[in-house]
């Protein structure tokens, strides 16, 4: 058995993809299998062919339609004790895999994950890690996690901890389908450990890429909406219901701002309709932050999004102090709101005009 099986879902990649290979291949760790699921074009297959040919460690499988259901494929002939997810065009440190799986093995760990650096151009930004560094977690025992950005790469997943909580990807070609993976493994795992340390090179120069399309209006929403129907059954669902609600504006708010106008209504009403499965059940925002407020206010009352862009509009934000902002707001209906955040709401006060 192989320690670590290293997944990669390959799509229109052929620039990128040999760097890519040639990260997985120089590993320290060199008891790995890697699995490249390609679904073309067919330069993408002629390279995942010529690797598998001067590497023995490398298995190709072809054509499964989506991202998906090329990972869910990988996932059903899989041998290690633990899956690392890669994607084709970016790149690993070649110690990231030895160290994640030792701390793995050392702790029992079901997930561990590493930071990594987002490229952009020539420039390298760290994301952030979480304060719970190198310390056994639960998602229940740090609810804020909930909201760190919705990564699956950089991290091994115990096989066993998969299958046993039958988690798997969307098979419907779409983009955003990272953020139920990550998000139930993370509602799931009882051994959560996150590393200082980082190990992935994530590459935001590939205008390829299909979370830079904005045509792509729903699949956030469809994607969230999956996620949550799976979530809602689970046990802890109750106790982190409103630091999941709180990150889903944070998603929404992203397309928000990514999304072409002319798609912007179209959008909305899907929000509003997602929004409307839950809405009532949400019942403390002290994990909002005042934009994702005024959004769910704005959806779950049944705002068009004009009279939310007007609202908008007169929305000032004043810092008095770090980490505290007084916002000041007028409605259409000629009324004055005043809001003093430190994180949550503290201070509220209305007047009439």
């Amino acid at each position: 058995m192989p320690k670590v099986s290293v997944i990669v879902p390959i799509y229109n990649v052929a620039a990128y993809l040999p760097k890519c290979l040639d990260s997985l291949t120089g590993q320290t760790l060199e008891d790995i299998e890697i699995i490249l699921a390609s679904d073309g074009p067919q330069d993408c297959h002629d390279i995942c062919d010529a690797y598998a040919v001067r590497d023995a460690r490398i298995s190709v499988i072809k054509d499964y339609g989506s991202y998906g259901a090329s990972v869910n494929a990988a996932l059903k002939i899989a041998k290690g004790e633990y899956i690392g997810l890669v994607e084709s065009d970016d790149w690993c440190a070649p110690e990231m895999f030895e160290r994640l799986y030792r701390k793995a093995v050392e702790i029992g760990a079901d997930v561990v994950k590493a930071g990594f650096y987002s490229v952009v151009g020539k420039k390298m930004k760290k994301s952030s890690v979480p304060a719970t560094v190198n310390q056994v977690v639960c998602v229940e025992e740090c609810p804020e996690l909930v909201r760190g950005v919705p990564s699956i790469w950089s991290a091994v997943y115990k096989r066993d901890f998969l299958l046993k909580n039958e988690i798997f990807f969307m098979e419907k070609r779409l983009s955003f389908i990272d953020t139920p993976f990550y998000l139930e493994t993370l509602f799931k795992a009882e051994r959560f450990v996150f590393l200082k340390d980082y190990l992935y090179f994530y590459n935001c120069n590939n205008d390829n890429q299909s979370v830079k399309s904005e045509a792509k209006v729903l699949d956030g929403v469809i994607a969230d909406e999956f996620v949550y129907e799976r979530l809602k059954k689970l046990k802890n669902f109750s106790k982190l219901k409103n630091v999941f609600y709180a990150s889903v504006f944070s998603r929404l708010l992203w397309n928000y701002g990514r999304i072409a106008e002319k798609y912007l209504d179209e959008f909305w009403g899907a929000a509003q309709d997602y929004v409307g499965l839950w809405k009532d059940d949400c019942d403390d925002f002290s994990f909002f932050s005042p934009r994702e407020k005024e959004m769910f206010d704005a959806l779950s009352k049944g705002q068009s999004r004009r009279n939310y862009e007007y609202f908008r509009k007169k929305v000032k934000r004043i810092k008095l102090f770090p980490g505290i902002t007084l916002l000041r707001a007028v409605t259409e209906k000629g009324k004055i709101s005043y809001y003093l955040f430190k994180k949550i709401l503290i201070f509220r006060r209305k007047v009439k005009i």
